[in-house]
């Protein structure tokens, strides 16, 4: 039972969180384009607790299926893709505020000569990890009916 629980779980983040990062984009670019701080500051907290959330899910999934025939295994190893790509920039940003290299970090995208806000790394992203959550989300929806109870 606890089993079945666990890839309805998988499932549920998958959809619901790469849904939530496709609405939270289009938030994010509307608060940005009208310049409300506060707005576009929830939103960011949100995207950034999803990828977090995606990517513990989705390994804790990886983990517990792991050679489980009731589980594709495109459907584990693309949700932890999502949650891998999801944590990789926020990755980035943490090492390039705390270690101060954020010029090393504007030079290995080439942004030195442009004054470019760090976000921009983080925004394209965001449609990526939503879409691979959501298609993952569907593989652990298909595979619920392999689970007996």
């Amino acid at each position: 039972m606890e089993e079945l629980t666990w890839a309805l779980r998988s499932a549920q983040v998958g959809i619901k969180g790469g849904a939530l990062l496709l609405v939270a984009t289009v938030v994010l670019f509307a608060a940005g384009l009208g310049a409300d701080g506060f707005l576009f500051t929830i939103a960011a907290l949100l995207i950034v607790a999803t990828y977090v959330t995606i990517f513990v899910v989705a390994l804790k999934s990886a983990i517990y299926y792991k050679g489980d025939s009731r589980v594709k295994k495109w459907a584990s190893n693309l949700f932890l893709l999502a949650g891998i790509l999801g944590c990789a920039p926020i990755l980035i940003v943490i090492l390039s505020k705390v270690l101060f290299l954020d010029r090393a970090v504007l030079q290995f995208f080439d942004l030195v000569e442009e004054e470019v806000d760090i976000f921009l790394i983080l925004f394209p992203p965001i449609v990526v990890v939503g879409v691979l959550s959501i298609i993952s989300g569907l593989g652990y929806a298909s595979s619920l009916k392999n689970f007996k109870e």
